[in-house]
Formats: C-alpha cells, structure tokens, sequence
C-alpha cells in the first residue's frame, strides 16, 4: 500500500472506525538536553477514540474525546483532574481541537454526519465555518488569521498556506504527510513530506523569507506524528520509548525515555505544553 494511503487512513474522514486509544499525561523534569518524564498517567479514562491532544494553556488540554458513538472537543482540567466538553453535541464529530491564537475560541475539523469535512472555530455558545473550499485534514496556527494545513484530495494530501480572514490559498507543496506543526518560540513551521523511499522527512518552512524549505531529518521508519520539545528538540514515540533529535546536536535520533505506564503499548501522537513542562501522549490501549 502506497505511504498516502496510509495516511489517509488516518485522515478524520475515516476515523469513524475507533480503535481503543487513551491519552496520557507527564510531566516533563530537567532542562535542555537533559529531561526526564514523569508520573505518567490516562487522563482520559475512556473506551473508545481519545485521540490527537494540544494545550489551550499550560493548565488545560485539549482533545478528540469519544462520546456517544461521536467524537467531540474533551477539555481536561490539569489542577483539577476533570474532563468536560467545549460545547453541546453538534450532530458531527471535531478532531484535531487547537486554541485560535489570542483567542479563547478552539479550531477542529468538523466531520458531519454526511460526510462532509471543513475547518470550524467553536466557543461555548456556537461555531463557525472557517473555511468552505478546502478539505482540510491537518492544521497549525501560523497566526490567529493564517494557518498551514495539509489539505486532503483524491491521490492524497497536500500543503497550503491559507488566510482565513481573506480566503486566500497558496499551494506549497505536494504529497505531504499529517505532521504539520508551529516551532515554539519561533517564526517557522514545520511538515512532513514523503520522500523517495516512502518515508516522512521533517522539513523547517521560513514563511516570512518567501516560504523558503529547509530539511531537518528524517522520521524512523513507520513514525508519523512529532512534537517540537522546545525550539531546537524534536520528540517521536515509538513502542512506549521516547526518542530525540536534537537540530543543534549530532543529526541522530536517540532513545531518551521509556513510558512505563500501566497500559500504555504504542505511542502515536504527542503535544508539549507552551512553558514545556507537561508531556501528551497517545497511545493504543489494550481492550479488557
């Protein structure tokens, strides 16, 4: 099966199949180059989809959170151990849940009942279509009004720079992969692109010196999903291991943790919080 075939499996178009995932939450000790991760817990506690998790702020989480056979907007509570939901059943399901910069409105994508898929901000009281053109499958907050998104077509996905405010879209490049994200404490964003040998390769996007591309390194075979530790480190998961590249270091992945956290197999997706001191992560659970 070709790579975008795979992704595209991933894509919340199908993710109405629901394996068992739970999230998981750490804390991040140490500094720079030298952390540790620590009392990991599921803070979701939820059969089902619990999938694709970001901080709103350093004491809230965001995330997909099965509910009734649907997929909505789960907000957890760190200082008080409690989940709640953004707003009331919509009839469709949100996946991919991020704090609009300087907002207090959550983007997602939004997978009505009839199959159609589009980019909405939602708040407590009501939501709002962002975007009407475009499949969006992926996305990150270049600024409040422009993100960089993987969009989904027939032959797979591919990367757009959008303004939200004027609708305006520019390709960027073709056959991407699902990791699309904002480098902290930086003006770049960064993506993956499937490379000749059906791999992903992180690459940096200088948006203000003319989206300029820059390569960073290749993910191990099989990883998809990354998160930016801080400026400089990049995390994956594999298995329930940690591993780091480090942009200033040697161009090596190495093995910086293992999560040994009751029913945690199989790590996917991660989120960091802004002040880098709480670690995300998903993970496949077993089913009892």
């Amino acid at each position: 099966m070709r790579l975008w075939a795979v992704l595209l499996l991933f894509s919340p178009v199908l993710a109405q199949n629901k394996p068992e995932h739970a999230v998981f939450l750490f804390d991040v000790q140490g500094e720079e180059r030298h952390v540790s991760f620590e009392n990991g817990r599921n803070i979701s506690r939820n059969d089902g989809y619990n999938n694709q998790p970001s901080f709103y702020d350093d004491k809230t989480l965001l995330y997909s959170r099965n509910r009734k056979d649907q997929t909505d907007i789960g907000i957890y509570d760190i200082t008080q151990d409690s989940t709640s939901f953004l707003n009331k059943s919509l009839g469709g399901s949100e996946f991919s849940p991020l704090r609009i910069p300087g907002s207090q409105e959550v983007a997602a994508v939004r997978l009505d009942e009839d199959g159609t898929q589009r980019l909405y901000s939602y708040s407590q009281k009501d939501s709002t279509n962002l975007l009407s053109a475009v499949k969006v499958g992926y996305f990150d907050f270049y600024s409040a009004e422009k993100i960089l998104a993987a969009v989904v077509n027939p032959s797979g996905m591919n990367l757009h720079f959008i303004n939200l405010k004027t609708q305006k879209d520019s390709l960027i490049i073709t056959n991407v992969g699902r990791g699309v994200r904002k480098v902290p404490n930086s003006t770049f964003m960064s993506y993956t692109l499937v490379n000749e040998t059906g791999e992903l390769d992180i690459y940096l996007l200088d948006i203000d010196e003319g989206m300029t591309s820059y390569f960073v390194c290749t993910l191990p075979i099989g990883i998809q999903d990354y998160a930016w530790l801080d400026s400089a480190q990049i995390l994956i998961g594999s298995r329930n291991q940690l591993f780091i590249y480090d942009t200033l270091g040697e161009p090596k992945w190495e093995k910086t943790a293992t999560l040994e956290t009751d029913g945690l197999e199989q790590i996917t997706r991660l989120a960091v919080s802004p002040n880098g001191r709480k670690l995300a992560v998903v993970a496949h659970v077993p089913k009892p």
